[in-house]
Protein backbone atom coordinates (compact mmCIF):
# COMPACT_ATOMS: atom_id res chain seq x y z
CA UNK A 1 0.00 0.00 0.00
CA UNK A 2 1.23 3.47 -0.82
CA UNK A 3 0.04 5.03 2.44
CA UNK A 4 -1.40 4.40 5.85
CA UNK A 5 -4.83 2.87 6.36
CA UNK A 6 -6.88 5.37 8.37
CA UNK A 7 -10.12 3.41 8.64
CA UNK A 8 -11.34 -0.16 8.40
CA UNK A 9 -14.89 1.10 7.85
CA UNK A 10 -15.29 0.32 4.17
CA UNK A 11 -18.81 1.80 4.22
CA UNK A 12 -17.44 5.32 4.65
CA UNK A 13 -14.08 5.32 2.90
CA UNK A 14 -13.15 6.32 -0.62
CA UNK A 15 -9.34 6.15 -0.52
CA UNK A 16 -7.55 3.78 -2.84
CA UNK A 17 -5.67 2.07 0.00
CA UNK A 18 -8.78 1.44 2.06
CA UNK A 19 -10.74 0.31 -0.98
CA UNK A 20 -7.95 -2.15 -1.83
CA UNK A 21 -8.00 -3.49 1.72
CA UNK A 22 -11.79 -3.92 1.68
CA UNK A 23 -11.63 -5.64 -1.71
CA UNK A 24 -9.30 -8.22 -0.19
CA UNK A 25 -11.48 -9.04 2.82
CA UNK A 26 -15.12 -8.42 1.76
CA UNK A 27 -16.77 -10.35 -1.05
CA UNK A 28 -19.20 -8.61 -3.37
CA UNK A 29 -22.16 -9.86 -5.39
CA UNK A 30 -19.99 -10.14 -8.49
CA UNK A 31 -16.30 -10.14 -9.29
CA UNK A 32 -14.15 -10.10 -12.40
CA UNK A 33 -12.49 -13.11 -13.98
CA UNK A 34 -8.99 -12.93 -15.47
CA UNK A 35 -10.46 -11.48 -18.68
CA UNK A 36 -12.22 -8.61 -16.89
CA UNK A 37 -15.65 -10.19 -17.34
CA UNK A 38 -18.24 -9.98 -14.57
CA UNK A 39 -18.93 -13.33 -12.91
CA UNK A 40 -20.86 -14.48 -9.83
CA UNK A 41 -19.29 -14.15 -6.38
CA UNK A 42 -21.77 -13.84 -3.48
CA UNK A 43 -24.55 -13.88 -6.05
CA UNK A 44 -25.28 -17.23 -7.65
CA UNK A 45 -27.25 -15.57 -10.40
CA UNK A 46 -29.15 -12.41 -11.30
CA UNK A 47 -31.89 -11.20 -13.57
CA UNK A 48 -32.49 -7.76 -15.01
CA UNK A 49 -35.99 -6.49 -15.74
CA UNK A 50 -35.51 -3.52 -18.10
CA UNK A 51 -39.18 -2.53 -17.90
CA UNK A 52 -39.01 -2.08 -14.09
CA UNK A 53 -35.27 -1.23 -14.00
CA UNK A 54 -34.70 -3.92 -11.38
CA UNK A 55 -31.85 -6.32 -10.79
CA UNK A 56 -32.70 -9.35 -8.66
CA UNK A 57 -29.84 -11.39 -7.18
CA UNK A 58 -29.93 -14.88 -5.68
CA UNK A 59 -27.27 -15.00 -2.96
CA UNK A 60 -25.24 -18.11 -2.18
CA UNK A 61 -26.53 -19.86 0.92
CA UNK A 62 -23.05 -21.10 1.86
CA UNK A 63 -21.47 -17.64 2.19
CA UNK A 64 -20.58 -16.74 5.76
CA UNK A 65 -19.13 -13.99 7.89
CA UNK A 66 -16.18 -15.22 9.93
CA UNK A 67 -14.33 -13.93 12.96
CA UNK A 68 -10.64 -13.02 12.93
CA UNK A 69 -9.80 -16.58 13.98
CA UNK A 70 -11.77 -17.99 11.03
CA UNK A 71 -14.69 -19.28 13.12
CA UNK A 72 -18.28 -18.84 11.96
CA UNK A 73 -20.01 -15.56 12.85
CA UNK A 74 -23.17 -15.49 10.68
CA UNK A 75 -24.52 -16.30 7.24
CA UNK A 76 -24.34 -13.62 4.56
CA UNK A 77 -27.94 -12.73 3.72
CA UNK A 78 -29.77 -10.23 1.53
CA UNK A 79 -30.53 -8.05 4.55
CA UNK A 80 -26.76 -7.43 4.94
CA UNK A 81 -26.85 -5.38 1.72
CA UNK A 82 -29.90 -3.46 2.96
CA UNK A 83 -28.14 -2.77 6.28
CA UNK A 84 -25.12 -1.42 4.40
CA UNK A 85 -27.33 0.82 2.26
CA UNK A 86 -29.09 2.22 5.35
CA UNK A 87 -25.72 3.02 6.90
CA UNK A 88 -24.29 4.61 3.75
CA UNK A 89 -27.42 6.68 3.14
CA UNK A 90 -27.46 8.12 6.66
CA UNK A 91 -25.69 11.45 6.21
CA UNK A 92 -24.40 11.45 9.82
CA UNK A 93 -22.14 8.51 8.88
CA UNK A 94 -20.40 10.68 6.26
CA UNK A 95 -19.91 7.96 3.68
CA UNK A 96 -17.61 9.24 0.96
CA UNK A 97 -19.36 6.99 -1.57
CA UNK A 98 -23.02 7.70 -0.73
CA UNK A 99 -23.32 9.79 -3.89
CA UNK A 100 -22.26 6.83 -6.03
CA UNK A 101 -25.01 4.71 -4.46
CA UNK A 102 -27.71 7.36 -4.53
CA UNK A 103 -26.80 8.33 -8.07
CA UNK A 104 -28.17 5.04 -9.42
CA UNK A 105 -30.64 3.61 -6.86
CA UNK A 106 -34.24 4.80 -6.86
CA UNK A 107 -35.26 6.90 -3.87
CA UNK A 108 -31.77 6.80 -2.35
CA UNK A 109 -30.91 10.46 -2.93
CA UNK A 110 -34.15 11.74 -1.38
CA UNK A 111 -33.63 9.45 1.60
CA UNK A 112 -30.02 10.64 2.02
CA UNK A 113 -31.03 14.30 1.79
CA UNK A 114 -33.73 13.71 4.40
CA UNK A 115 -31.03 12.54 6.84
CA UNK A 116 -28.75 15.50 6.18
CA UNK A 117 -28.49 18.76 8.09
CA UNK A 118 -29.91 21.58 5.97
CA UNK A 119 -27.73 24.47 4.92
CA UNK A 120 -28.12 27.56 7.07
CA UNK A 121 -31.28 29.44 6.15
CA UNK A 122 -32.66 26.58 4.05
CA UNK A 123 -35.62 24.36 4.77
CA UNK A 124 -34.76 20.79 5.72
CA UNK A 125 -35.47 18.07 3.19
CA UNK A 126 -38.42 15.87 4.05
CA UNK A 127 -37.54 12.77 6.07
CA UNK A 128 -38.25 9.71 3.94
CA UNK A 129 -39.03 6.17 5.00
CA UNK A 130 -36.30 3.70 3.96
CA UNK A 131 -39.01 1.69 2.19
CA UNK A 132 -38.84 4.35 -0.55
CA UNK A 133 -35.25 3.32 -1.36
CA UNK A 134 -34.82 0.83 -4.21
CA UNK A 135 -32.93 -1.84 -2.28
CA UNK A 136 -34.92 -4.71 -0.79
CA UNK A 137 -34.35 -8.10 0.75
CA UNK A 138 -37.16 -10.05 -0.93
CA UNK A 139 -36.36 -13.07 1.23
CA UNK A 140 -33.33 -14.38 3.12
CA UNK A 141 -31.24 -14.97 0.00
CA UNK A 142 -32.88 -12.72 -2.62
CA UNK A 143 -31.80 -9.10 -3.05
CA UNK A 144 -33.28 -6.52 -5.39
CA UNK A 145 -32.01 -3.15 -6.56
CA UNK A 146 -34.27 -0.73 -8.46
CA UNK A 147 -32.44 1.81 -10.58
CA UNK A 148 -33.38 5.43 -11.28
CA UNK A 149 -32.66 4.95 -14.98
CA UNK A 150 -30.96 2.35 -17.17
CA UNK A 151 -27.35 1.95 -16.01
CA UNK A 152 -25.53 -0.35 -18.45
CA UNK A 153 -22.46 -0.57 -16.19
CA UNK A 154 -24.42 -1.33 -12.98
CA UNK A 155 -22.97 -4.84 -12.54
CA UNK A 156 -19.45 -3.40 -12.57
CA UNK A 157 -20.48 -0.92 -9.84
CA UNK A 158 -21.27 -3.80 -7.50
CA UNK A 159 -17.57 -4.34 -6.76
CA UNK A 160 -17.32 -0.88 -5.19
CA UNK A 161 -17.39 -0.36 -1.40
CA UNK A 162 -20.83 1.27 -1.30
CA UNK A 163 -22.36 -1.99 -2.59
CA UNK A 164 -20.55 -4.24 -0.10
CA UNK A 165 -22.64 -5.97 2.58
CA UNK A 166 -22.35 -5.58 6.34
CA UNK A 167 -23.73 -7.74 9.13
CA UNK A 168 -26.14 -5.68 11.28
CA UNK A 169 -25.11 -7.27 14.58
CA UNK A 170 -21.41 -6.71 13.88
CA UNK A 171 -22.07 -3.11 12.82
CA UNK A 172 -24.05 -2.45 16.00
CA UNK A 173 -21.27 -4.00 18.12
CA UNK A 174 -18.46 -2.02 16.46
CA UNK A 175 -20.20 1.25 15.60
CA UNK A 176 -18.26 3.73 13.51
Amino acid sequence: YSGEITSLNYLTTATANEFALAANVIDTLVEYNKYGEVQPSLALSWEYDPENLTYTFKIREDATWVKADGSFYANVVAEDFVTAAKYILDAKNASSTANIFYGVIEGAKDYYLGTSTPEEGKEPYPVMDFETVGVKALDTYTLQYKLVEPVPYFLSMLTYVCFMPVNAQFLAEKGA
